[in-house]
């Protein structure tokens, strides 16, 4: 049997949903707050948060999911997104799906369950929070790290990345952006997940490459991925859900991290 692993988690945090005082005040969770939903803090009332504060969620027991032998049959790996609440404990007491593969969500909703927080702080008392988490899933044998020891991102990202769908993230942002090649973004790729060869795809004698347009954060993450060509759905859809877990170094312009926009190729080539 294929040995399973998942291979990176990373906390999105959306803002305060209940607290002991009233919600209209409460600083957004974040390491740069950020304005979001409707009843969520702006940057200066986040900025009113007394020392010793909490700043962000920190995870104390981490529970890994089972790779559903659903998924292990289809061959399905990919990115999930889910909503959590944890309570003034740092006790889970609610996951929500958010978006991702049914069986993949399932299987993180079942563990997240367990997970255990540090209490998050607000004017030095215990607060109930609610954020906003995706973890990777993914075969053991197709991630391939391109730098060796190179950090992947775990800081708390900016709620507006947050994917509208199974298939990418939503792109809201007007931040400074610039284009760069194909050969550049390789350069500065770190984290490279590859894609399982649909079974669909194998017997049908499916193979060619698909072309990808990505929007990468300046924290090396992919924030916007989308379709430029491809030989069939199934391999398209094979190639996004590799994809969405690459991690990049940040690319900088005079000396400040900026977002840049790429093409990406997937070749899936049939062994002869």
């Amino acid at each position: 049997m294929r040995r399973l692993e998942i291979t990176a988690l990373t906390i999105l945090v959306s803002g305060l949903l209940f607290a002991q005082s009233e919600p209209a005040n409460n600083p957004a969770l974040s390491e740069h707050p950020q304005s979001g939903a409707a009843g969520q803090s702006t940057p200066a009332q986040a900025e009113q948060s007394k020392p010793g504060d909490s700043t962000h969620l920190v995870i104390k027991k981490i529970v890994k999911p089972e790779y559903p032998v659903e998924a292990r049959n289809q061959q399905m790996q990919g990115r999930v997104w889910v909503h959590l609440v944890v309570d003034e404990n740092g006790n889970v007491v609610n996951v929500e799906p958010i978006s991702g593969e049914g069986p993949l969500l399932a299987a993180a909703i079942a563990a997240m369950k367990q997970w255990k927080f540090e209490p998050y702080l607000q004017n030095g008392h215990p607060v109930r929070v609610s954020t906003k988490m995706y973890y990777d899933f993914a075969f053991t044998e197709k991630v391939r790290d391109n730098a060796v020891g190179a950090p992947l991102p775990s800081k708390a990202l900016n709620p507006d990345d947050e994917p509208a769908n199974g298939t990418g993230t939503s792109d809201n942002s007007n931040a400074k952006r610039v284009h760069i090649l194909q050969g550049v973004s390789q350069g500065m790729l770190v984290h490279k997940v590859a894609p399982v060869y649909p079974i669909t795809a194998l017997r049908s004698h499916t193979q060619g490459t698909v072309v990808l347009r990505a929007v990468i954060g300046k924290d090396g993450l992919i924030k916007n991925l989308q379709v430029v060509s491809s030989p069939s759905k199934d391999l398209a859809q094979a190639a996004m859900e590799a994809v969405e877990q690459w991690r990049y170094r940040s690319y900088t312009l005079n000396g400040e991290a900026v977002e840049v926009d790429t093409t990406i190729n997937v070749n899936f080539q049939l062994k002869k």
